[in-house]
Parts: structure tokens; C-alpha cells; sequence
């Protein structure tokens, strides 16, 4: 096959491309440990998040990857990094990812194995996700305001939360020794996440709600046979011993939601619309409700 000395220049410069981004993905692994997976992706395409998100979107809703992902005339538009970041992804977040699009963009051995590099990294961040003990730690790394973390600040949000939204019963028992009030604790509840606008800053991790969506749907469900049942482990407890203190906001500790450290008023409000088990319900908090309605909508699409 003879090629045009055209095309040979090209061949050369990707070859040239492929090897500076390898070098530059040793000092990505860097990004991805003290910034976070959000930040990684962002800085892979360019700080063109819409792209990235709208692959992770799809995925997470089921649809197969070749309604998601840009097209090959798209795909060869765009500029190296952005390419093998773009097969990364796909790789990542569907099952069997890089086998189809390695063949659906027909790309080089070359660039197939620095996408490769690129999804192990991702991989392992998913790994060390699954190793947290709170849900405040695996947003920290991504969170671009600083969540609640003194007790004054946390009761603050807490006190938002109870004049803000219209607080419902969550189908969450408390665990054996639970307290709440000095007394054992009778239930959780929680706001609904369509109350929660997509642009509102979570108290407690700093994230918006859109982005602890996307964050979540990265860390929890990518690819993996297992991602559906781990949300479900991880919002609803899955008889894990010490489970209740995953999304507790302090200390391993909730607090009810009519509670005595709260606004005096606040308190009074809260037992009047929700009687007197509202200080014995331990209140959830936001970053529950998204992921519970994510768990909601994965089982009325028939995958959970």
C-alpha cells in the first residue's frame, strides 16, 4: 500500500501526539488523586464538561453506546487528547466499552492503548471510591465549595433543610442503636429530590446536584455488572453492619429532624407538621436524596 507523503505527515504527528500524552498522563494520575474524577475529565476534553457528561448521562440511562457518542466524522474532528479521552469514557462507563469503540472509530493500536492508560486510571479511582466509610469523602476531592464541617455550620444546613423543603418519610429503617434525642430512633426521612434544583450546592459535600449526579453515576455505576447493586448497597444500607454512618454528616451521627440543638422556631415548626416522632426521625441528607432518586430511576427502567 503506498501512502501519500500527506498522510505520512499526519501518521507522524499523531505518533508524535500519542507520546506526549502518555508523558502528560503521568502527571494526570496526579490531577485525578488531588482534585478529583470531575476535574480529570474536565482537563482530558479540554474543560468542555457538557461533552463528557452527556456519554456518562446516556450510559447511566441504558442507552446503547452508539446513541450517545458523537460520530466518527465528529470523532476525527476533534484533537488527539480529546479522541483518547473520548475512548477512555466509552470504555469506562459501558460494558465492552472499548472493544466497540475501538472498532466503531477504527483507530490505531497506538491510540487504543493510550485510552487504555486512561481507563485503568479511571478504574482505579472507582476502586478506592468503594473503599470509603462516608459519602463526604468521596465528594471531597471534586467539590468545588467546602461543605458543611463544624458543628455550627452543619446545624445551619440542617436548619435550611427543615424551612426549605417539604421533608417525607424515607423507606430506610434505622439501624440497631440509632439514637436520636436520647432515644432510640424510629425512621429516616428526607427531601425529594425533584424539590432540589440541579444548580443547588449540596450542603454537606459542597457539590451541586448535578455534578454529585454525575459523580455518583461515574463511581457507582460505570460499566461494571456490579454498579447497580452497589448503589442499592450504598443508599439503602444492604444489611451491611455500620451502614447507617455512611451518610451521616458528623461524627457517624444524625440529627432528627425536629432536634433540640436546632432554631427553637424550627423545632416547634417541625413538630407541628410532623408530630412527635419528628424527634425520633433522624433526617437525611441531600446527597441521599440524589442518590436515591438515581436508584429510583435505575429500578423503573428495569435494571435493578
Amino acid at each position: 500500500m503506498i501512502i501519500s507523503e500527506t498522510r505520512l505527515k499526519e501518521i507522524i504527528l499523531e505518533e508524535v501526539e500519542l507520546h506526549l500524552l502518555r508523558e502528560e498522563l503521568v502527571s494526570l494520575n496526579e490531577v485525578l488523586l488531588n482534585e478529583g474524577i470531575m476535574s480529570y475529565l474536565n482537563n482530558l476534553f479540554g474543560g468542555d464538561e457538557e461533552k463528557w457528561k452527556e456519554i456518562v448521562d446516556g450510559a447511566a440511562k441504558g442507552k446503547p453506546p452508539e446513541e450517545v457518542v458523537p460520530d466518527k466524522q465528529t470523532f476525527l474532528s476533534m484533537p488527539t487528547k480529546r479522541r483518547i479521552a473520548t475512548l477512555a469514557l466509552i470504555a469506562t462507563v459501558f460494558a465492552g466499552g472499548m472493544d466497540f469503540a475501538t472498532k466503531y472509530y477504527d483507530v490505531s493500536t497506538q491510540a487504543a492503548e493510550s485510552a487504555q492508560m486512561i481507563n485503568n486510571t479511571m478504574e482505579d479511582a472507582k476502586e478506592r471510591a468503594g473503599a470509603i466509610s462516608d459519602f463526604r469523602e468521596m465528594a471531597a476531592a471534586d467539590a468545588d465549595h467546602g461543605g458543611a464541617n463544624t458543628s455550627e455550620e452543619v446545624q445551619q444546613a440542617l436548619d435550611d433543610i427543615r424551612n426549605e423543603y417539604q421533608i417525607e418519610k424515607a423507606e430506610l429503617e434505622a439501624g440497631r442503636g440509632l439514637m436520636a434525642g436520647g432515644e432510640p430512633a424510629t425512621g429516616f426521612a428526607y427531601v425529594p429530590a425533584d424539590q432540589i434544583d440541579d444548580s443547588t450546592v449540596l450542603p454537606m459535600t459542597g457539590m451541586t446536584k448535578g455534578d454529585f449526579e454525575t459523580l455518583l453515576r461515574m463511581q457507582w455505576l460505570s460499566a461494571d455488572a456490579e454498579g447497580d447493586q452497589r448503589l442499592q448497597d450504598y443508599v439503602m444500607g444492604g444489611d451491611r453492619p455500620g451502614s447507617s454512618a455512611f451518610w451521616s454528616y458528623q461524627d457517624s451521627l444524625y440529627a432528627p429532624v425536629a432536634d433540640a440543638a436546632a432554631d427553637p422556631e424550627t423545632k416547634e415548626l417541625m413538630i407541628n407538621i410532623h408530630g412527635d416522632s419528628a424527634e425520633t426521625t433522624l433526617l437525611l441528607p441531600l446527597e441521599w436524596s440524589v442518590a436515591y432518586d438515581i436508584l429510583q430511576q435505575r429500578q423503573g427502567a428495569g435494571r435493578i
